[in-house]
């Protein structure tokens, strides 16, 4: 499948493995989700709430998955 473009240029929605990846115009990662409407929604809100300034540059992580302490 031929990664979709959306927005001229905006960003691009590609069908992988494990779902459907967007990446903006320098080719990061934005989102991921199981089907490409959801990438498609959440691809555009991301966008317009950072173009807005609403959305951090630098976004921290919540859960890394990591287990500490001894077992």
């Amino acid at each position: 499948m031929e990664p979709k473009v959306f927005d001229d240029g905006a960003f691009t929605i590609d069908k992988g493995n494990w779902g459907y990846q967007s990446f903006d115009r320098e080719g990061n990662k934005l989102i991921l989700s199981l089907s490409e409407w959801e990438c498609e929604f959440w691809s555009r809100r991301y966008l317009k709430a950072q173009q807005d300034g609403e959305w951090p540059e630098e976004s921290r992580v919540m859960n890394d998955g990591k287990v500490g302490g001894k077992l």
